[in-house]
């Protein structure tokens, strides 16, 4: 939560996220396992709990030893977005990607605009399309948020940024 606080929050790349954290609409997931089976398995708890939770938003799924390297993340989150779609769930609920290594197509690794998705750990947030709906409704100018984002770590610059995320996990 910490890394939502500091990052997410005080920085406004998300300007839903206090309203659903002091609402008490966000859960939160810790997978230890570093297991593909597992760590789906339990990504599939949290949508269960999720649907028997009409209250919650969305949820935070944080898996400290899923893997470091970007590109085998992409292939949990691939194989997670399947099982959604498998499972009934495409269009009920959708995953956003945090990773420590995220990085946007067309960028270098050090850009900073990358730092709009990286978290400390890797992090898979389900989101309930309903709810983001509603969100975007009654929010003007949703459409500039992404390109804000960019401009706010582009103007922070990627030491700052890494210095903030450190202050949630030294290993940063």
């Amino acid at each position: 939560m910490n890394w939502v606080q500091t990052f997410v929050v005080n920085l406004n790349l998300c300007p839903f996220a206090g309203n659903s954290i002091l609402n008490k609409k966000l859960s939160q997931r810790l997978i230890l396992s570093a297991s593909l089976e597992q760590i789906l398995t339990e990504l599939f708890l949290e949508v269960d709990l999720m649907e028997k939770n009409l209250d919650l938003e969305s949820s935070l799924v944080t898996v400290p030893n899923a893997p470091s390297n970007f590109k085998d993340y992409l292939d949990i989150l691939e194989k997670a977005n399947e099982l959604l779609t498998i499972s009934g769930f495409e269009g009920v609920y959708q995953l956003a990607s945090f990773h420590p290594g995220y990085q946007f197509a067309g960028t270098t690794l050090d850009a900073a605009e990358n730092f709009t998705n990286r978290s400390p750990y890797p992090v898979f947030h389900i989101i309930r399309e309903s709810s983001l709906s509603k969100a975007i409704d009654s929010f003007p100018g949703i459409e500039d948020i992404p390109n804000n984002n960019i401009e706010k770590m582009n103007s922070m610059g990627i030491q700052k940024l890494k210095e903030l995320l450190q202050t949630v996990n030294p290993h940063f």
